[in-house]
């Protein structure tokens, strides 16, 4: 089998011991001295779409963050450009609830008289039998 290309750019089919020559699965079947269809391009493909920037506060954590807790307020362990940070321990404080270092007690509050004065320290004990 020949083919050929016409004046007008489309594959022609010359005789041919094979009728209903295929040019491929795609195009219909030409016979002899039949006009054949060009045959078409591959359609480009499509692109690929653009990641979406990522955001600090969205509360997803994109590339380029180590935490995003849904905001950009810091000091609560993920700061504005959602990185993570250290918290400082807060300063030891009387009458907060907590036995700190340096406190003998802390029952809560700064009220002298109670057991536990208002520097954190035992105001007096009870001797071995009450």
């Amino acid at each position: 089998m020949v083919a050929d290309i016409g004046p007008d750019g489309k594959f022609k089919h010359n005789k041919s011991k094979t009728d209903n020559f295929k040019v491929d699965d795609a195009t219909p079947e030409c016979g002899d001295d039949d006009e054949c269809p060009e045959p078409e391009p591959e359609p480009e493909p499509e692109p690929e779409p653009e990641p979406e920037p990522s955001c600090c506060g969205d509360g997803h954590v994109d590339a380029g963050e180590t935490c995003d807790d849904g905001n950009t307020t810091a000091g609560d362990g993920c700061n504005a450009t959602c990185q993570v940070e250290v918290i400082p321990e807060p300063e030891p404080c009387c009458g907060d609830g907590h036995v700190d270092a340096g406190e003998e007690c802390d029952d809560g509050n700064t009220t002298g008289g109670d057991g536990c004065d208002s520097v954190c320290k035992i105001e007096h004990s009870c001797p071995t039998s009450c």
